[in-house]
């Protein structure tokens, strides 16, 4: 019984590490290109060294981190060519996931996303830019969720880490543009209208919804990230 007990808190805090480090990428806290220092963690998080390496290696294993011989573990950088391939495969699996889950959503799964809508709005009305970021990330994980299909689901999730990371970026101070806010409650519009069309059933509309949902966020990051990522090659419009 004991050693179960130890077993399921080695758990909790190998869980707990992950989750604290998770943020401290996606919040840039810990900067792109930077090397994860196990003792500074250890220290900051007050947690063992063991959970803490478990919780980087399932980092590693998600491409939030980089592995280098003799080095150690950084925080993975998002090149002009990792933007491209990042787009092109959220594309591909967010119109296939709205599509699925026009047709296999529950009514549980339904209200969910209601409630996530509605905080999603909150955090756009009071500008808490952070929350933003996890509330439309917890928006697109409950659509994936509703989808129903065990292998999309971790490669949407994946996806939708690094997305996050993006979304952090070009909500920063320094890329802190006029029309943010227009650019926000766009998102929140979007989010509501696929809703609906899971609600109606319509799969042809939802699919169009997140197309330019992406697109939209696919020019917000190349406008930030300068004139060498071109938006021109907007792809797979409806």
């Amino acid at each position: 019984m004991k050693k179960n007990k130890r077993n399921n808190n080695a758990v909790l805090l190998s869980e707990k590490a992950y989750h604290l480090i998770r943020e401290q990428i996606i919040s840039m806290k810990m900067p792109a290109g930077s090397q994860v220092d196990e003792r500074t963690l250890e220290h900051e998080l007050s947690i063992g060294r063991t959970p803490i390496r478990e919780a980087i290696q399932r980092l590693s294993s998600e491409r939030l981190l980089d592995y280098v011989q003799g080095r150690g573990y950084f925080v993975k950088t998002i090149s002009l060519q990792d933007i491209k391939d990042i787009f092109e495969s959220m594309m591909v699996l967010e119109r296939t996931a709205v599509y699925f889950a026009c047709k296999r959503i529950d009514s549980q799964q339904l209200k969910k996303l209601y409630r996530l809508h509605e905080e999603h709005q909150k955090a756009t009305l009071n500008n808490d830019y952070l929350n933003i970021i996890y509330k439309n990330g917890e928006i697109h994980r409950a659509i994936y969720e509703a989808a129903k299909n065990l292998y999309l689901l971790p490669l949407l999730k994946s996806l939708q880490d690094q997305s996050m990371r993006m979304g952090y970026i070009v909500h920063s101070k320094e890329a802190h543009p006029t029309d943010l806010d227009e650019y926000n409650k766009k998102a929140v519009n979007d989010h509501y209208l696929i809703i609906k069309c899971f609600e109606d059933e319509d799969d042809k509309k939802a699919i169009e919804v997140m197309t330019d949902h992406i697109n939209r966020f696919y020019v917000r990051v190349c406008l930030y990230m300068g004139p060498k990522a071109s938006p021109a090659s907007i792809f797979l419009k409806t």
